[in-house]
């Protein structure tokens, strides 16, 4: 990988973690991560840790802006931020914080 990477990504509507819900496979999630993406999760994360707890929880603060503020200041180096998320509210926050956003549904042309 080139440049480091900070990939935060919504839990429902955004990822896939059981049978049912719909969205970006956690696997592909766990490839990402052992590839050296630094991965965090911002949203419902009781949502996803009796599925697993291998992703950090990055919410901090009052709202999801605060919380990409937060990561951004604890990955100063990074080159690309990027949040994925399904709703309106997750595009709009993250393109205040300064992110770049991807709906979960294009995860995989984004990534290739």
């Amino acid at each position: 990988m080139n440049k480091k990477k900070l990939y935060v990504f919504d839990v429902e509507g955004t990822i896939e973690v059981q049978k049912g819900w719909e969205g970006i496979p956690i696997d592909r999630i766990r490839e990402l991560k052992s590839e050296g993406f630094i991965i965090y999760i911002v949203g419902a994360y009781d949502a996803l840790s009796p599925v697993t707890t291998e992703f950090t929880n990055g919410w901090h603060g009052g709202d999801k802006i605060e919380s990409l503020e937060w990561l951004s200041g604890l990955h100063p180096d990074v080159e690309e931020k990027v949040y994925f998320g399904d709703r309106d509210w997750d595009k709009w926050a993250t393109e205040q914080a300064g992110w770049d956003f991807v709906w979960a549904k294009d995860f995989d042309s984004f990534m290739s």
